[in-house]
């Protein structure tokens, strides 16, 4: 009885090895973030996270979002050492220093796998950009990666700025019952772009 112990200890060890890079020491290793947007030109935003230069590069890269659109955030992260329980997202959304957003999405528990995990949040239906006059502008944001013990696993700062959204044959309609001129036209096309 005593050898199949140690025969099991010894495969598992093996086994958690090939796993594990055993020079690093930490649990969750958060790979990459992606912004899925629904009809986003560009594709969607994707953000590798697995080194600090990474996650530095991230606070200085802003993304822009079309008022209103439509979008889902895809975590993809690995699990190494032993099994972390109570995974949580936090996400802090500040505009001009004030807190607009609160989001705290519980991604569950992991154990350590050769294959990285992958969660899809919110896991039904979409989250809505903010839209409107007021909401339009440059957002900054704080997140962490937090467990049960409430240890953090990483934590990052993030921007982005929204897109207005214009028709643009609403905006030549008025142009030609007004018949603004050439100079101011081009003027107000200047404001509407930047």
């Amino acid at each position: 009885m005593v050898t199949l112990h140690v025969c099991f200890f010894i495969l598992y060890s093996l086994f958690t090895d090939l796993l594990v890079a055993t020079d690093d020491p930490r649990r969750v290793v958060i790979l990459k973030m992606r912004v899925i947007c629904e009809g986003r030109p560009d594709g969607d935003i994707v953000y590798n996270l697995d080194t600090q230069d990474d996650v530095d590069k991230m606070k200085n890269t802003p993304f822009t979002l079309k008022e209103g659109c439509n979008y889902k955030i895809e975590v993809t992260f690995k699990v190494q050492h032993e099994i972390v329980s109570g995974l949580k997202y936090v996400n802090r959304v500040y505009r001009k220093g004030v807190q607009v957003m609160r989001e705290d999405e519980m991604l569950g528990s992991f154990g350590p796998q050769a294959k990285p995990h992958v969660v899809l949040f919110p896991r039904h239906g979409w989250e809505a950009a903010p839209s409107g006059m007021l909401a339009r502008g440059s957002y900054s944001a704080k997140s962490a990666f937090l467990d049960d013990d409430k240890q953090k696993h990483l934590e990052y700062q993030y921007a982005f700025g929204e897109l207005i959204f214009c028709n643009k044959n609403i905006f030549l309609l008025f142009c030609e019952r007004y018949m603004f001129s050439c100079s101011l036209l081009l003027h107000i096309t200047y404001l509407l772009i930047f």
